[in-house]
């Protein structure tokens, strides 16, 4: 139990990349709220009315959920079939000794909290990520990621008749980030030097030590917020059909500072290196959205509640050129469907690029689950490297 308590340690705390992972290529993105619902449609939700969203309507309040995301699922199948004799030891070394190789997810934990009154809304949201690179397995290195959000909304929907709508939001979206690097790479500890830590022990405060100090000390770590703004618009239609714009991450390149350690990075102490400055370069995407549900109303919608979702993301990326290029407009697709039915159960499917997902929902009055399994794609050839992951998120909530 000591091993394996150093191990889950390992997992949340560690931080250890190559020094050839640069921070530009991989850490330029924007801070998103994961949406378990939306990865199950292939992540097209973008015109879909949304309950509790900062585009909806009425008072809604969402107390703390908590969503947990673990990959490379289908590798780990035989670690999870350890289990059942209750080696959880040989769980966990199964994850670590089937790290693939590159620059991939581990696993993510994340939790928030929201609330909505028409037209202003308030939501906040964490996320600690454990991401791996290196040839893979116990050769490969992990690092942490930790990311928090406040997302202020004001919103607002002009009804032209029963049929028509207009629904307009601006988002302000404050977000931080803390990560190990220095201004130019990744860099960290190696696997295979916790493992060391971890088998000249037996006694978990002197590994817990070893560990500190590794984490505190010589992992260098860069901190900074970015300040990016969205803008989305909502026309509703006849017959259940709907289309959106949303203009993401306008103003989101992250002001970041290298201190040193991680102790340095958080602010408590000055570090033994000078404070470097650097910015990492978040792009804008103009992205459009089309979506259809059932129109119908009374039982005919408690029976069964169809939706249907496209989203054509990052336009100005694929007018520009990528729509000339074989495959560019699937690289920019998202396909999903959802039934809700019995107001309690949601199934959905969907592709996003040509990776597959699905997922289902429960909910029952204030209390949600979602279970959603899903490929995502990494690099620029479809098809060459992907992960799967299992996602589950719980959630307690209030929509009016």
């Amino acid at each position: 139990m000591k091993k394996l308590f150093a191990i889950v340690v390992l997992c949340f705390s560690l931080s250890g990349l190559f020094a050839s992972y640069d921070v530009q290529s991989n850490l330029a993105f924007p801070f998103e709220r994961y949406d378990i619902r939306k990865d199950a449609m292939g992540g097209s939700r973008l015109a879909l009315k949304k309950t509790g969203g900062s585009e909806s309507e009425g008072f809604s309040l969402f107390l703390p959920s908590v969503g947990v995301r673990l990959y490379n699922i289908k590798n780990n199948i035989s670690s999870f079939e350890a289990a059942k004799s209750g080696d959880a030891v040989a769980v966990a070394l199964g994850f670590l000794n089937s790290i693939p190789a590159g620059f991939k997810d581990f696993m993510t934990v994340d939790a928030g909290v929201g609330m909505s009154l028409s037209p202003l809304s308030f939501y906040f949201n964490s996320r600690l990520s454990v991401m791996t690179a290196g040839p893979g397995n116990a050769s490969s290195s992990m690092f942490i990621m930790y990311e928090e959000s406040y997302d202020i909304s004001l919103s607002h929907t002009f009804h032209f008749n029963k049929d028509w709508g207009l629904s307009l939001s601006f988002s302000f979206r404050p977000s931080y980030r803390l990560y190990s690097a220095d201004s130019q790479s990744l860099s960290g500890v190696n696997v295979s030097d916790v493992s060391n830590i971890v088998a000249s022990s037996t006694d978990s405060p002197d590994i817990m030590a070893s560990l500190r100090t590794l984490i505190l000390d010589d992992v260098p770590f860069s901190s900074g917020w970015a300040l990016p703004i969205c803008i989305y618009s909502r026309l509703d239609m006849p017959y259940g059909f709907s289309t959106a714009l949303a203009l993401n991450n306008l103003n989101g390149n992250y002001e970041m500072a290298y201190r040193g350690g991680l102790l340095a990075a958080r602010g408590k102490e000055s570090g033994a290196v000078d404070e470097v400055r650097y910015t990492v370069d978040v792009p804008f995407s103009l992205d459009l959205g089309l979506s259809w549900s059932g129109f119908w109303s009374g039982w005919k919608k408690g029976l069964a509640d169809p939706h249907i979702a496209v989203d054509i993301v990052d336009l100005v990326g694929l007018l520009s050129g990528d729509l000339a290029e074989k495959g560019g407009l699937i690289d920019h697709l998202k396909l999903g469907a959802r039934l809700d039915f019995l107001y309690m159960f949601s199934i959905a499917a969907g592709l996003d690029r040509g990776y597959v997902s699905a997922g289902f929902s429960f909910l029952f009055k204030v209390f949600e689950v979602d279970l959603t399994y899903a490929v995502k794609p990494y690099g620029a050839v479809r098809y060459g490297d992907s992960l799967d992951y299992l996602a589950l998120r719980v959630a307690l909530g209030w929509v009016s």
